[in-house]
């Protein structure tokens, strides 16, 4: 199944079908209208044509005057100069306006300025005055073509046809009309007529016969043809279906080489940009695709193929976020596209939505019911939410439809897991016993064998599933050096309610039966077992009053889920200030305000002394509960590690080049990653001062603003505004954690002493390199 050149529906309409429209033979025919208004062609409502006997002197005068302005005017649309032969044929039509060859001239400016409603006024005129006119059938047959009335495009130009059956210009109209409705053997049989293979213009016309074989399915006929008007000329337009051509023949540098001449003859083309994105993705430069993909939509936006493509892109590059809004929006704009839905699909699966992964792959199976692979992913995911009859169903249908060998041990392999799931482990261990001997005999030195031998291994292993994330656990717990990690017996937890998604998993509220206590479990699926064992090791690690208590770990067999017990919370920093938020008012006091700030500085400072990079920083990862003496004072504490690293063995800082964390709280750093750009602990500060604004003004910064327009304010140093009230220590303080350059933004520990300071909880130290400077401090103090 191709998912990569899905470029039916938009791409085929424009840019290109404007080149198509300016061809030679129109500049022909003007000189022929011009001649047929001169010769008597309008004589039926002008008898007194140029040249009559008896004409009266001003009327003779009158009628060169016409004549002068219709040359002028033709003369100058054939330099492209349609606002100039706009004003002749105006100032014609103001002299005789019931002349049907001067209104069809007209008519034809207007177009092509795009003013339609204007233009069709005139043709109909001008066919009302002239019926049967093939000129005036064509010219309004193509204009209802642009604004995509094709019912009456074929209409005019079928009738245009019957009375000239050998125009190049209607035949080639006709054909680019039946290829966008579908009817490519019309189309075919258009651009086969003797007139148009006797055209001199045979660039476009051989060029045209590649473009709907291409869309017939015949690709080899398509190339060859697109060979040959490549080889007349290097047209833009014809590189450019070449290239679609090459990729769906699978001849992915062959495409890049074509899209990249194309680029080069006409720069900054969305169609050639979006389809060279297309062919870089599939050549595994998602970068590169991204770039080109981005550059088609700030040229033509709301292009659904750009989209679903830069999703998909995204996802690719990790960034979910991003690739969940570009395939949202492309869904929107092309509902129930097939590549839509299924990237929809992979996104959310990354995502662990797997209830909305569901949703998109049923309706992929609706639309391609026999695919093996797209059934095989369904099954997965039903297994994943505990339909385990649901996913044998799947697995059982892939049998019927799947011929490679390497599908054929896959299935197997994830239905064993769905059958140790379901405890029924004589059934598993035949499906392994079927992969082992199946692999043994036929895979093991093939690619496909090593691609089979990591799927296992990702996903534990076959030998009673060889599920050994709970001896990973317990190797965790002995390699632990201060051994603060408890072995927690699944069964042993039980679930209360769901509290929302972490990184890498979701958190339930539960029971701890042993000791009778309620605590938050992140759950973390097999998929992710290193991510996993990484914060397990860190939060083991880690002992600090500002920072969620970690509990120990447990593991549950038939989920082949690990999963992270911790204290349980209240509730986040963000759903306290959206519940405390008031219209035109700050969330809290500002004494309140600024001790939420401090604890959260105090944590941070302590993180990084420890090494920890946090990377996610924001109002919902940081816990809260409200003093239990009923004073509105609150215990704050850091969560959710699940994107931190550790510091490098050196004890120098661990440089980031990996793009992580919500967008709104991203530093520009982070934004600028490459790949080259390199990211530390100032990341964190930024994102902690984006927190500090929510908590001050209960707002979240850049509301409403898309991801690349918060991209391109933050790189370009647009920063949130803060209140007038807020006092100017803290503003300070603010703008310094939002410093464009990372050695200018200030530590955690400078922050925390400035905020103990400003809260009166410590003297004041000259020596201590404050944030604010104390004489500042002792003013604004008093």
């Amino acid at each position: 199944m191709k998912i990569d050149s899905q470029h039916q529906s938009n791409s085929d309409k424009a840019p290109d079908n404007a080149l198509m429209v300016d061809h030679p033979s129109k500049t022909t025919r003007h000189k022929e209208a011009f001649m047929n208004g001169r010769n008597g062609a309008d004589t039926d409502e002008n008898p007194k044509d140029l040249g009559n006997e008896g004409a009266p002197h001003d009327q003779v005068k009158k009628d060169k005057k016409v004549s002068l302005l219709k040359k002028n005017g033709s003369e100058k649309y054939d330099k492209k100069d349609y606002l100039g032969a706009l004003v002749d044929f105006d100032a014609a039509c103001h002299i005789e306006p019931l002349c049907a060859s001067i209104l069809n001239l007209r008519g034809e400016v207007l177009r092509k300025l795009r003013k339609y409603g204007e233009a069709l006024a005139d043709l109909n005129l001008a066919d009302k005055l002239q019926p049967d006119n093939a000129y005036t059938l064509s010219i309004r047959g193509t204009l209802y073509k642009e604004i995509e009335d094709y019912p009456n495009a074929l209409k005019d130009l079928n009738r245009a046809d019957e009375l000239d059956g050998n125009d190049f210009f209607v035949k080639t109209q006709r054909a680019l009309v039946k290829n966008l409705t579908g009817d490519f053997e019309g189309a075919l049989i258009d651009l086969n007529h003797e007139a148009i293979d006797l055209h001199p213009n045979q660039v476009f016309v051989i060029g045209y016969k590649g473009v709907v074989n291409r869309e017939l399915g015949h690709h080899d006929i398509a190339l060859g043809h697109l060979n040959r008007a490549c080889e007349l000329k290097p047209d833009p337009y014809v590189l450019r279906r070449r290239g679609v051509t090459r990729r769906e023949l699978l001849d992915y540098q062959g495409s890049l080489e074509d899209l990249n001449l194309a680029n080069t003859l006409e720069p900054y083309n969305d169609f050639t940009l979006s389809e060279r994105g297309v062919t870089k993705k599939v050549l595994r430069d998602f970068q590169g695709a991204l770039q080109d993909l981005t550059m088609a939509n700030h040229i033509k936006p709301d292009q659904a193929f750009t989209l679903k493509h830069r999703g998909s892109a995204h996802r690719e590059l990790g960034n979910i976020d991003e690739a969940l809004q570009d395939l949202s929006y492309a869904d929107t704009l092309e509902p129930d596209d097939f590549f839509t839905m299924l990237e929809l699909g992979k996104t959310k699966t990354q995502s662990h939505d797997h209830e909305g992964a569901l949703i998109h792959y049923n309706r992929v199976v609706e639309m391609e019911p026999t695919d093996p692979r797209i059934l095989r992913q369904r099954g997965c995911l039903k297994r994943m939410l505990g339909d385990y009859s649901g996913a044998l169903e799947d697995f059982k249908k892939v049998d019927e439809y799947q011929t490679e060998l390497f599908d054929v041990l896959l299935t197997k392999m994830e239905r064993c897991f769905t059958k140790y799931a379901m405890k029924d482990v004589a059934g598993a261990l035949e499906d392994a016993m079927v992969v082992r001997n199946l692999w043994g005999v036929n895979g093991q030195s093939s690619v496909k064998g090593e691609k089979l031998k990591l799927a296992t291994t990702k996903n534990g292993g076959l030998s009673e599933c060889e599920s050994s994330m709970s001896q990973k656990l317990c190797d965790i717990e002995k390699s632990t050096s201060r051994r603060l990690m408890l072995w927690i017996e699944h069964s042993k937890l039980v679930f209360s309610k769901s509290l929302g998604r972490g990184s890498f998993g979701y958190v339930h509220r539960c029971k701890w039966v042993d000791k009778n206590e309620d605590v938050a479990v992140k759950y973390v699926s097999s998929h992710h077992k290193d991510a996993f064992e990484y914060e397990a090791r860190m939060l083991a690690n880690i002992r600090h009053p500002r920072v969620v208590r970690f509990i120990g770990c447990s593991y549950n067999e038939e989920e082949k889920e690990g999963l992270l017990v911790m204290e349980l919370m209240n509730q986040n920093l963000r759903s306290l200030i959206d519940s405390k938020r008031r219209e035109n008012s700050p969330p809290f006091d500002l004494p309140v305000a600024v001790d939420i700030m401090d604890k959260i500085a105090e944590a941070m400072a302590y993180l990084h002394d420890q090494g920890v990079l946090h990377r996610d920083l924001k109002s919902s990862n940081i816990l809260v509960n409200q003093s239990v003496d009923g004073k509105e004072e609150y215990v704050v504490k850091i969560a959710d590690f699940g994107m931190a690293k550790l510091q490098g063995k050196n004890n120098m800082p661990y440089f980031m080049t990996v793009d992580v964390g919500a967008t709104l709280w991203r530093a520009p750093e982070v934004f600028r990653n490459d790949g080259c750009h390199k990211y530390s602990f100032p990341a964190d500060v930024w994102s902690y001062g984006i927190t500090c604004f929510e908590i001050l003004t209960g707002e979240v910064p850049f509301e409403g603003t898309t991801l690349s327009q918060i991209r391109q304010k933050v790189l370009c140093g647009l920063r949130p505004r803060l209140p007038a009230s807020c006092p100017s220590i803290l503003k300070s303080m603010l703008t310094k954690c939002w410093a464009l350059m990372p050695c200018d933004r200030p530590s955690f520990a400078n922050i925390h002493k400035t905020l103990k300071l400003y809260l009166g909880r410590d003297s004041i130290d000259p020596k201590a390199g404050d944030v604010i400077h104390p004489q500042e401090l002792r003013r604004l103090l008093s």
